[in-house]
């Protein structure tokens, strides 16, 4: 019994859909780093608070926008030295060695 190919449309629908759930995930996680970086920007400048500012620019830094992803990084250095605490030296490396 020979069986029967879906419509060469039907198959294209289903990528595209699949297309247009990747890409709003894309979307959504880009929205969340942002979210994260200005609420942790938001506690660095305006609470004078680097110490709860330094979690959410980690989370910023590991978001799909690569520029957010690097301020993050910077001002996590700064928050670092700001607090008198070690760590900058290692986040400025890593801010060197992935961007």
């Amino acid at each position: 019994m020979r069986t029967r190919q879906p419509p060469a449309i039907a198959v294209a629908l289903v990528l595209l859909a699949g297309a247009g759930v990747a890409a709003r995930a894309q979307q959504d996680a880009a929205a969340l780093q942002a979210r994260q970086y200005q609420q942790a920007l938001h506690e660095m400048d305006t609470r004078g608070d680097c110490l709860a500012a330094i979690p959410l620019f980690n989370r910023a830094a590991e978001g799909p926008d690569r520029q957010l992803s690097a301020r993050s990084l910077l001002y996590i250095g700064v928050c670092f030295e700001t607090l008198g605490r070690d760590g900058a030296d290692a986040t400025y490396r890593r801010l060197l060695d992935r961007y």
